[in-house]
């Protein structure tokens, strides 16, 4: 029995730091999760208002039906855009609004005609901006067909949207 002094020290210092390994295991994946939650949020949010941006411009651009209002261009260059490029120029084709004020973030959209292999198309994008406008997140492109309608003549709706 004397050798055995100490055995149930050993023992339970084993089984703490096991405890410890595990408990360290979880919160690392907890502190995952949450930060790929916050990333799915914020992406949900760009794309939220990069629908905005396209009903906005269906519902307000008195230019719709100016064949020369839209700019003739391959979607793969528009693809290429980014929310910097995209809006360069443009502040006018869109808007913002709020979204966790406490930190001073906000969601911006913005929209663009285009002219894609014959078709009109109004085109949003949005983003999650931070309070200094550095783009935490950033939609994919919301591409409106629109059609000329037969009756009356000077108006369009939208095709498909996607």
């Amino acid at each position: 029995m004397p050798k055995e002094k100490g055995a149930a020290l050993v023992v339970v210092l084993a089984v703490l730091a096991i405890s410890l390994m595990l408990g360290l295991t979880g919160l690392q994946s907890a502190l995952v999760s949450h930060q790929l939650a916050g990333n799915y949020h914020d992406a949900s949010l760009a794309r939220i208002g990069a629908e905005t941006a396209v009903a906005h411009a269906y519902a307000t651009d008195p230019q719709l039906m100016a064949s020369d209002a839209f700019v003739d261009v391959d979607r793969g260059v528009v693809e290429a855009l980014t929310w910097a490029t995209f809006t360069d120029g443009y502040t006018a084709f869109g808007g913002q609004f709020q979204h966790n004020a406490d930190q001073g973030n906000k969601v911006a959209y913005a929209y663009r005609r285009f002219r894609i292999e014959g078709t009109d198309y109004l085109v949003g994008l949005g983003a999650v901006l931070s309070s200094s406008n550095t783009t935490i997140a950033q939609s994919r492109f919301v591409y409106a067909a629109l059609e000329e309608l037969s009756s009356p003549p000077t108006a369009r709706k939208i095709r498909s949207w996607h």
